[in-house]
């Protein structure tokens, strides 16, 4: 029969052993809740890398999917900041896109001229280096980038370099954390880098899409804006002007005796033609909201918005001096060198009217002109 010590000593270690079970139950539970919680983590990004993807696959409007992936990246990586910076030609650079929590000041448009960054850390971006700052205080960085991360309340931060291709450094998607130092884990960094190379894809298709909208609104000849991109732009002041009861005025002109000039010196030099009255018109129209366009042939238009009757004339006058200019010879015309006839048209769009209205009026204003002997300029009769 066991002594009662001996029963004692037993139970107590088969308690301790259950203590022991248990801690190892728990330690076990606890890796499995912490792997879980790592699994879902992984899951979580993986579909924000996917809807980020979809939408770069799906969608054309390029500042929109920049301005959710810095969105995206903000909340779920719980960080302060987040953005995109573009590199300019000259290694400059500035913030284009930015999500920041509330309590944190905004560096949007922000430029950046720092030499030190430039010399000493484009280079190794340019090959895909990474850079993730736990502790800016603690981190073996140059003072001066120390310097610029303090300014803007950073303590840790994370950058990874957006590359169209293999090499070529188009800016950097980067995380900054202000309230704390914090510790940057592989998933963290990985999430980036992913979101990094899709958006390099979407760069690039964005880049593909506008050559390609620029080809099909752009005369191959000329260079100038085509008939399409006319009708398009003129319908859209139209709109506006008719909105705030603004002017809009419409020159259209017609290169005289072009058939003539064709038919005496060739096509190919006819083209030749075609291109330098075209720079001509181009450099006589001073403002970027005015459109110069090739019309059809040898016509040409041009759009000059918030402009009356006066201040199409005077736009007239300097392209006829402009074409005069160019000196170029014409044996088959009465006048011995190129020369244009225009037609102007300016009025405030009416409820009844539409952009034909104006085109109307215009180009019966240079029938006028080309019937009344060429080489001038007509207004239509106004109403």
């Amino acid at each position: 029969m066991s002594k009662p010590n001996d029963r004692m000593a037993a139970l107590e270690q088969e308690r301790n052993d259950l203590i022991a079970e248990n801690q190892q139950l728990r330690q076990a539970l606890a890796g499995l809740q912490k792997a879980h919680k790592r699994v879902r983590s992984q899951l979580s990004r993986e579909r924000l890398i996917d809807e980020i993807a979809q939408q770069i696959r799906q969608s054309l409007k390029f500042d929109d999917i920049l301005s959710t992936a810095v969105a995206e990246v903000r909340q779920f990586l719980d960080v302060d900041r987040a953005l995109i910076y573009r590199f300019q030609p000259d290694w400059s650079g500035i913030i284009t896109f930015e999500s920041t929590a509330p309590e944190i000041s905004s560096i949007l448009y922000t430029k950046f001229e720092e030499p030190c960054f430039r010399h000493s850390y484009v280079e190794r971006y340019q090959a895909g280096r990474v850079r993730a700052i736990a502790d800016i205080d603690a981190a073996d960085v140059q003072a001066c980038h120390r310097q610029l991360l303090a300014t803007y309340q950073v303590r840790a931060n994370l950058v990874v370099p957006i590359l169209q291709g293999d090499d070529t450094l188009w800016g950097l998607l980067i995380a900054h954390h202000c309230r704390a130092t914090r510790q940057w884990d592989e998933f963290d960094i990985g999430l980036l880098q992913r979101l990094a190379t899709q958006l390099g894809v979407a760069i690039q298709q964005s880049e593909l899409h506008a050559q390609l909208a620029e080809r099909a609104t752009t005369d191959a000849l000329t260079q100038l804006a085509n008939r399409r991109r006319f009708d398009q732009y003129l319908g859209e002041v139209w709109q506006q002007h008719h909105r705030r009861q603004s002017a809009i005025a419409l020159l259209m002109l017609d290169i005289d005796f072009f058939k003539r000039y064709n038919d005496h010196y060739g096509h190919p030099q006819g083209d030749e033609c075609l291109r330098q009255v075209s720079q001509a018109l181009s450099q006589a129209v001073k403002r970027t909201i005015d459109l110069v366009a090739r019309y059809g042939g040898e016509e040409f238009a041009v759009v000059l918005p918030d402009t009356e009757i006066a201040g199409a004339l005077e736009v007239a006058a300097a392209i006829q001096a402009g074409v005069a200019q160019l000196n170029i010879e014409h044996r088959e015309s009465p006048f011995g060198l190129i020369t244009l006839s225009c037609g102007v048209a300016a009025d405030l769009p009416q409820n009844q009217d539409s952009p034909d209205y104006l085109i109307k009026a215009a180009d019966q204003a240079l029938y006028q002109a080309k019937t009344s002997g060429r080489n001038r300029v007509v207004c239509a009769n106004p109403r």
